[in-house]
Order: C-alpha cells, then structure tokens, then sequence
C-alpha cells in the first residue's frame, strides 16, 4: 500500500509540472511566476530527465534499414559449337556475360571438366550492368569425333550459383584409327585365340596404304586386313599365348602413304584373368584364441569352358571341420571351413585352405588364412593399504635380446 501511494504521488506531482508549462505557454506574462516549492515525499527520487537528439519524434516508429541489392549473372549463350576442325587445333572462345543485378557480381571460380580445356583469365568482378568475360580453351590433342566439354562457373549470384557452359563440335582428321587404346581381355585358356581389331579409316580423297605393322613387344602379333582398298582398314592385333597369366603392355605401329601422317601408332593392353575365381581371397578369423566355433564359407569357381574337378581340401592346421559341395556341377564348389572353440594360429606358421585342382596351369587353389592378434591385457597392482585401488598403468616390457654364445 505504501509502494502505491508513493506512486500516486509522484504522479500528481509531474501532473501538476506539466499544467505550468501549458499555462505558461497560453499566458507569456505569467512564464516567471515567483517560484514555488514542490515538496516530493520522503523516499521517491526523481526521475533522471530524459535527452532526445535533435531530429527525433518520440514514439515515431525506427527509420528501415536500406535495402540490399543482389547480383544476377546472364550469358549471352551457354553453348558453343565450333563445327568441325582438325585434331590437334586448339578451339578457343571468350563466354560474355552481364550483371544484370543490382549489387556487384563477383566470379569465385571457373573448373573446366578435364585437363583438355583450360580458363584463361577471367573477368573476376563485375559492377551491375556491366559485362565480363570467361574465356576458355579446348586443346583437341588426341581426340576425333563429336566431343562436348564443359566448365562450372561459381559466382556469388544467390539464384544461380554455378551455371554450366558446353564447347561441343567435330574433331576431323584426316585418319582416323579407333579405338587408339586396345584392350584384350583373355584367361589361360582363351589367350590362344585372344585378339582385338582397330579400325583405321582414310578421310582423305587419296588413297592410303597402310604396310609393315610392328610391335615393340613380341607377346603381341599384329596384321592389316582390308576392308576397302585405300579407304577402310582393320588392324589385327593377337596376344601370344606365351604370355602366361601377366598382364603385358606394348606399342603397335603402322606404316603409311600418307604425307600427313607417315606413321600411325596404337597402345596395346593384354588383360588376364584367372582360371579359377575364389571368394573370399583371403579368409580373416576373429582374434584368438577363440571363444566359440567359427565357419566360414569359400566358393570357388571356373571361368574356363573346360569341367574344374576339385579333390583333397586341407587345411594346415588341425581340428577344422571341411565340408564340401558341389553346387553347379562342374564349375562352382562351395567349401564351409569350422574353426573349433580355442582355436589360435601359429604366427610362424602360415595356414591356408588348399584344394588340388584338374587345371595344368592351377594345380593347387590357395586361400591364405590369417586371425587377428588379442591386444595385450595392462598390468594391474593390488589394493593400497588404505584400501584403495591402485591404478592399472600399461605394462611396458623391452624386446628380448638373444644371447650370443661364445
């Protein structure tokens, strides 16, 4: 009650002070009255005036803060199509664009697809209104053919962050030899008969004539073999069965009658796969010893046409359970292998899954097995006597050293 009659008060005597100001206002002769006492009850301070800046209404609502602007990037064209020019050329294009925002543009970035097409220096900042320009280069090098490129430009525009542009057009040569990269994929049994042919084709009105094709690597035998005189081609290219199970690389070449290009060269790659596919390569065991019987599954299977028999699974190590099935006759066997409970291999000795096969170039299909090693446990001291435990620290022990005899 006191709290509100201490208020009460106040606010009679900030009533009474505004009344003498309005009265002075309306009666000018009255603005110096002699002056009387205002008497504030005990307690109640009063209130600190308050100054507000020249300029400012009180309760007029805060002035908005100015608008942001934002830029926006537009190309004139987001493709370009060079046509047809000849292999080697270098096709060069300056992209324009314009800041048609209203806050500065800036490009951050410009990341071409491959390392055949580079960006020279680009317009980094554009006011709006203003163009700029991304200027760009597609080396043909190697190529033949349609071919289409691109490049990822990164800007600050909030509506279209990146924007893709294309350099697309025809690569001519006046010979064209695909594929220039060949490719033969073969096993044991196939790598007699295994080959590959490159198509060469004559562009020109002349005639060409190809002759005397030559390997730097004997494991590969080439030949020509005509499909139009003087126009279209194919070159032959035979892996020699020699070459066993490696994977062997090699350059072919061709001799011309072509001014323009007396030499025609190709990379040749033999790629062998096994006689047998085994799943898994490697079988991993759990950390030994262990604690409770583990099985694992091992499917082997033929990728030749001719019948795999498969006898005699063992495993170096004794107490593992081997069961067997033959679940395509012939081509795909399955091999469970049960570990006992206990089980922990020997480090110094290498385990393996071993089945003897019919196959003269794979006598014996291998699986390596290994297990994982237990970490060891810290040392732990006993109790303190206050009855505590003691901490448990790692205990850290030197190699052995062997001694020498003398």
């Amino acid at each position: 009650m006191k709290t509100l009659n201490t208020r009460i008060a106040v606010s009679a005597v900030f009533l009474a002070a505004g009344a003498c100001l309005r009265a002075a206002e309306a009666n000018p002769a009255a603005a110096n009255p002699p002056a009387v006492p205002v008497i504030i009850p005990a307690g109640v301070v009063p209130a600190a005036p308050v100054i507000i800046p020249a300029g400012i209404v009180p309760g007029a609502p805060a002035a908005a803060a100015p608008a942001v602007g934002s830029p926006k990037i537009q190309f004139e064209s987001l493709v370009y199509d060079f046509g047809k020019v000849s292999g080697g050329a270098a096709v060069k294009h300056d992209f324009i664009f314009t800041n048609t925002g209203d806050a500065e543009l800036v490009i951050s970035g410009v990341a071409p697809s491959c390392g055949c097409t580079t960006a020279g220096e680009w317009t980094k900042s554009v006011a709006p209104g203003n163009t700029g320009i991304i200027p760009l280069q597609f080396n043909s090098g190697q190529f033949s053919g349609q071919i289409t490129k691109t490049a990822t430009i990164t800007s600050n525009d909030k509506g279209q962050p990146t924007v893709v542009l294309q350099i697309k057009g025809t690569i001519w040569k006046p010979i064209d030899v695909n594929p220039q990269f060949a490719f033969i994929q073969a096993n044991a049994e196939s790598v007699s008969s295994a080959s590959v042919t490159v198509q060469i084709v004559n562009n020109e009105t002349n005639a060409l004539w190809l002759h005397s094709p030559e390997s730097n690597n004997k494991l590969f035998a080439p030949q020509i073999v005509t499909n139009e005189a003087g126009k279209s081609y194919g070159l032959l290219i035979k892996a020699d069965p020699s070459a066993g199970l490696a994977n062997v690389q090699g350059a072919v070449t061709v001799k011309t009658s072509a001014t323009n290009t007396p030499t025609l060269s190709v990379n040749a790659s033999l790629m062998m796969h096994p006689s047998v596919m085994t799943t898994p390569d490697r079988v991993m065991l759990p950390e030994g010893p262990l604690t409770n019987s583990y099985s694992v599954k091992v499917a082997i299977r033929s990728q030749l046409s001719r019948p795999l028999a498969l006898k005699d699974p063992s495993i170096g190590s004794s107490g593992v359970e081997i069961k067997s099935e033959e679940r395509e006759p012939s081509r795909l066997f399955e091999y469970t292998l049960t570990f006992p409970a206990g089980f922990k291999a020997d480090p110094s000795t290498p385990v393996e899954f071993r089945v003897n096969s019919n196959y003269p170039e794979i006598q014996t299909i291998r699986v390596p097995i290994t297990q994982g090693v237990r970490p060891a446990q810290p040392a732990s001291f006993p109790p303190t006597a206050g009855g505590q435990a003691a901490a448990t620290i790692p205990l850290l022990l030197p190699n052995p050293t062997p001694l020498s005899g003398k």
